[in-house]
């Protein structure tokens, strides 16, 4: 039986029986498992989990911080830029902006690796196989993971249940930590709690003092047993553990009995290291029959053959492996296939799949959402290397957007100069758009109001921003005749497309009230207040319509009297 050489699913096989077996046979490489949408990985070096990669769920390392108030939004800006523009890490960015330090960096990248194995280790079904051949990545250079921890965080899955109760029903009487487990003991990093239920097992205990451990839940305390178990760091106490049944793999040695540390005094001298052949093959039965008792691996009195450790100076014999994919995924290419026309998009708002004229907390919400579906980090694997320069394009023109849409001053700056349907006029038609508004200016301060209209109309036909439509607005209501009342009107309705021009709504207010309609001015007014809350005008106007509902209230119910 092995689960590495041979594809399989996690609907079937458990993620802890492959961990466990990565863990027996040494194993370094990368397991793959196959999920809607992508890939997760999970890579070994010396049977010990030391990175992963998660397609669902992925949680950049700058939102991370971000979330735990230890960087700002601007700080995360600014090092996703510098990772668009130099392909540099994350973390390596922000350590190098002072930021954070390395050691914060660190502390959350192991938080971030902790979450990525346990969304792995829930997963329910997912098409997976073991690349022996795969290299660690470089950022997997020291354990992020703690390897055991691991297998315990998977048997404490609804997945890892019936492995539990497997293994726990080879384990009849008293079970007692066998003397091998102060070797492993640091890489569990168990918890206060568990710490309880081990020294439960430094004497003999049955099973159900030990899942009885105060302090912990029976499922928690099930995969901790169970574990210890399945690695052959606990077994029955003052027994052989009877393994005649089980064939031994061709050449191996036999298994020796282990004899109860309890009740036998402590020996005088450091008790000898088991073979580790030994204790490999016998961790490997142990596994195999559990994986028996599910219904799973080789049928019952079928030998369980356990792969030889291959020799130091001989390199092992390709496993066969189903064929690499063809590139990318198809769903990933639709989905940058998508995106990339977006990120060229001169409308700011289309790049964060916004609405004009969205708040600054959406503007917030779609870039961090946007950021986390196409962080370069999130399609590391080889097979997408040649997908990191669009993405980068990507992350550049979300920056942007989010620099521009976050920024008060900027924001209305942008807005105003693209009022004609979200986009910028050219620099050329920007310019002569400013010079004709100064004439106008002049033109108004000098009291000739036909000259500063026949400016403004000239400054609008180059740039059609909600202040110069406004200003145009002003100018030919000066006129009084009905018709530029007309044409005003349309000036400010375009202006008022943009959500934040309050001058737009202020005119517009004070039309509507000279026209007599009060409800729908006090809109407008509100509307106006809305956009800049420091607005006096509407302020005052808003006042002045509800005092005059409340004279005229109070004359209405006079006259009833």
């Amino acid at each position: 039986m092995s689960f590495l050489r041979e594809p399989g699913d996690l609907a079937r096989t458990p993620l802890a029986a492959i961990l466990l077996e990565a863990w027996n046979l040494r194993a370094t490489g990368q397991l793959i498992v196959r999920q809607a949408g992508g890939d997760s990985r999970l890579w070994f070096r010396g049977g010990m989990a030391v990175g992963v990669q998660s397609f669902s769920g992925f949680q950049p390392l700058g939102q991370l911080l971000l979330g735990r108030g230890l960087i700002d939004i601007d700080a995360l800006g600014r090092s996703l830029a510098e990772v668009a523009a130099s392909g540099r890490k994350q973390g390596e960015v922000l350590v190098s902006m002072g930021a954070v330090s390395q050691e914060v960096v660190d502390r959350a990248l192991e938080d971030q690796q902790a979450g990525y194995l346990s969304l792995i280790a829930k997963l329910p079904e997912g098409a997976y196989r073991f690349d022996m051949e795969a290299r660690v990545p470089e950022w997997a250079s020291h354990v992020l993971v703690a390897p055991m921890r691991a297998v315990v965080d998977a048997l404490a899955t609804p997945q890892g249940e019936a492995l539990c109760a497997s293994a726990l029903a080879m384990a009849q009487g008293p079970i007692a930590l066998r003397a091998g487990y102060a070797d492993l003991a640091v890489v569990f990093s168990w918890n206060a709690a568990e710490e309880q239920l081990l020294r439960r097992l430094e004497t003999a205990s049955t099973a159900e003092e030990v899942l009885a451990t105060p302090g912990l839940t029976r499922e928690d305390a099930r995969a901790a047993l169970a574990t210890l178990l399945l690695l052959g760091l606990a077994e029955p106490a003052g027994e052989v553990v009877d393994l005649a049944h089980i064939a031994r793999a061709p050449g191996a040695p036999p298994v020796a009995p282990i004899q109860s540390p309890v009740p036998a005094p402590p020996p005088v001298e450091p008790p000898r290291r088991s073979d580790p052949e030994v204790s490999r093959a016998r961790r490997q039965r142990l596994l195999a029959r559990a994986m028996q008792n599910m219904g799973l691996g080789p049928l019952p009195g079928a030998p369980v053959r356990v792969p030889p450790a291959p020799a130091p100076s001989v390199a092992p014999a390709p496993a066969p492996r189903p064929p690499r994919p063809a590139g990318p995924p198809p769903e990933i290419l639709r989905a940058l296939q998508e995106a990339l026309p977006l990120a060229r998009d001169s409308d700011l708002f289309a790049r964060l799949g916004l609405a004009r004229g969205s708040s600054q907390d959406d503007v917030k919400g779609a870039y961090l959402l946007r950021v986390k579906q196409f962080h370069p980090d999130r399609f590391a694997s080889p097979e997408l290397a040649d997908l990191q320069a669009d993405l980068r394009e990507i992350l550049s023109g979300l920056n942007e957007a989010y620099g521009v849409l976050s920024d008060r001053a900027r924001r209305t700056d942008y807005l105003a100069r693209t009022a004609a349907g979200g986009r910028a006029p050219t620099e050329a038609a920007a310019a002569s758009a400013r010079a004709d508004f100064q004439r106008a200016e002049a033109a108004r301060k000098a009291g000739d109001h036909a000259r500063a209209r026949v400016f403004l109309e000239a400054a609008v036909r180059a740039d059609r921003r909600p202040d110069l439509l406004v200003a145009l607005a002003a100018e030919t209501l000066e006129s009084g005749k009905p018709e530029d009342r007309e044409r005003a009107r349309a000036h400010l309705d375009e202006a008022m497309k943009d959500p934040a021009c309050s001058a737009a709504f202020l005119v517009a207010g004070k039309m509507a009230r000279d026209d007599g309609e009060p409800d729908r001015a006090e809109k407008l007014f509100r509307a106006a207040l809305r956009a800049d809350p420091r607005n006096p005008d509407a302020a005052v106007a808003i006042r002045q319509l509800e005092g005059q509902r409340r004279i005229r209230a109070e004359a209405r119910s006079d006259a009833k009297k």
